[in-house]
């Protein structure tokens, strides 16, 4: 009745009073209140603005059907550690390949790219296969069975979200004792005032806008059971393949979008409100991708470092012998090596800084330095500018061990860049938090200190080291210009202490030499520079 009043309200409006913007709002209101009277529906009364039952019975029915999904979603693609989340997104992907092709991907891992070039005459020429293969292997992903993939992994997407949303918030308005978890529970659904439930509706609304769930769903919900058990039978197939139909049955006959869009509407009384829905797709594939371009360059990365450091280990051998190097406090391996599971750079600089450490702690610090303290105590130095010249390149090869400490220590400082800041910050990655850059940065700022240091001390023993040779040469001259004692420091019969000297100049040299690999070297004093340089 209130209905028809209105309505012969509004035709004597218009008779009198022209198309006027109220009279057309009420036009319009009354489209809206026709389509939410309409079978199946019978979802609003416009007269006291309240939802009715039927439609929190709608929506009752589909909270039941999506829960039924829930804990399936909560152990895969929900999954609260986001490396176990990620490998069920990419197994749904990875389904779509041939076992050939599966094969391949194997191919590209560090153990095997490092395999390949330890065995290879040619780094270049089997980075050059290796590259090719890879890019063939790319190419897989752009066959017609990739076409759609990214539209129907987005409306798995939605219906994951859907299966945990809180559906009891919105049906509490209808029936206050609702518990969609009591199996024995009856429901009792009575009218809701409208302008009390706005903000659920529009909750419901966005997750319903654009749900298409026949793009394929199935199919995927199917893959992540194969992948979380062991078997699965044909019934627990046809079990999911129900529930989703019956889904897209209770979405499309009595929850389409435009449902929810009416009832806000009507509840507003404004014909002209406008949600905008979430239209987009997720790109699943091209980040699936441009994560397997990233961890195949930092393989590649690692197993052409690790090629390399097989040259190295002779040179190693001739320095250290069987000793182990020494690790960096907190810039070590395991962490390095938890970084790059996880994605991230790793700790660049980490080899030079344990081979720098391992010289000290192995050589010079219990003896190179002493024997050089023995010679600079004992010296009479006819170059007086040589003199302090060599004396403090020779102070600044002492603070070195003081300069790796003070790095250590600094690691652990309550700054942005330290240790516990990238441990936090990968914590917090395992939680699937967006903090990818800021750890990104953290390793990179470490790592341009590591090589700035690095690159210090040793071009404070390269300089060291070039003074130090010119000394050991004019050792040898029939009358020595630079010590005019150096041949009796240790008395008459001093052989021994200039076979010292000669052994800590061999020592440095092998050092330097094995350092170039990591390093520039350039001396930074004027007395250090080799001759004619």
């Amino acid at each position: 009745m209130g209905d028809l009043i209105d309505a012969i309200k509004t035709f004597f409006s218009s008779l009198f009073f022209g198309e006027t913007p109220e009279v057309m709002k009420r036009r319009e209101l009354r489209k809206i209140y026709r389509e939410l009277r309409k079978p199946p529906f019978h979802y609003y009364r416009a007269s006291t603005n309240e939802v009715l039952p039927a439609f929190a019975d709608s929506v009752y029915k589909f909270a039941i059907q999506v829960r039924t999904l829930e804990d399936l979603f909560s152990k895969t693609i929900l999954n609260e550690n986001s490396k176990i989340a990620e490998s069920f997104k990419n197994y749904i992907l990875e389904s779509k390949l041939d076992d050939k092709t599966l094969g391949i991907k194997e191919k590209f891992t560090f153990e095997a790219v490092f395999s390949k070039l330890s065995t290879s005459m040619s780094i270049k020429s089997a980075l050059e296969e290796i590259n090719n293969r890879f890019r063939e292997f790319m190419k897989a992903f752009d066959s017609p069975e990739f076409l759609n993939f990214d539209s129907g992994f987005t409306q798995l997407d939605r219906l994951a979200a859907l299966s945990r949303h809180d559906f009891e918030k919105l049906l509490s308005f209808f029936d206050p004792d609702i518990n969609l978890r009591s199996k024995d529970q009856s429901v009792h659904f009575s009218p809701a005032i409208g302008a009390h439930m706005i903000q659920e509706l529009m909750d419901i609304y966005f997750l319903f806008a654009e749900l298409d769930l026949e793009t394929g769903v199935s199919d995927h919900v199917v893959r992540l059971l194969e992948k979380l058990k062991t078997t699965v039978t044909d019934s627990e197939i046809d079990k999911i393949h129900r529930i989703i139909s019956k889904l897209d049955s209770i979405h499309k006959k009595q929850l389409p979008a435009s449902i929810f869009q009416y009832l806000l509407q009507a509840i507003h009384s404004d014909p002209n409100l406008v949600l905008e829905a979430d239209r987009g797709t997720r790109t699943f594939l091209e980040l699936y991708r441009s994560k397997l371009l990233s961890r195949f360059e930092l393989s590649k990365e690692k197993a052409v470092r690790e090629r390399n450091q097989l040259e190295f280990r002779n040179e190693l051998r001739n320095i250290f012998q069987d000793k182990e190097l020494v690790e960096i406090k907190g810039y070590d391996d395991a962490l390095s090596n938890l970084l790059e599971f996880s994605g991230f750079p790793i700790f660049s600089h980490l080899l030079p800084f344990r081979v720098l450490k391992s010289f000290l702690i192995y050589f010079f610090e219990p003896s190179i330095k002493e024997t050089l303290k023995k010679l600079v105590i004992n010296s009479f130095f006819e170059d007086k500018s040589f003199k302090d010249s060599f004396i403090s390149l020779f102070h600044a090869t002492q603070s070195a061990i003081e300069k790796i400490v003070s790095f250590e220590d600094s690691l652990f400082e309550a700054v942005e860049e330290s240790i516990p800041s990238i441990k936090e910050y990968l914590s917090k990655h395992e939680k699937g938090k967006q903090v990818g850059a800021s750890l990104s940065n953290c390793i990179e700022s470490l790592n341009t200190r590591a090589r700035d240091l690095i690159e210090d001390i040793t071009n404070d023993f390269y300089s060291f080291f070039i003074a130090f040779s010119k000394l050991i040469d004019d050792s040898k001259q029939h009358a020595p210009a630079i010590i005019s004692n150096i041949r009796v420091i240790s008395g008459d019969r001093n052989h021994e202490f200039l076979e010292q000297l000669a052994g800590a100049s061999k020592k440095l040299s092998i050092f330097l030499e094995a350092m170039r690999h990591f390093t520039v070297i350039h001396p930074n004093n004027e007395l250090s520079k080799p001759q004619g340089s």
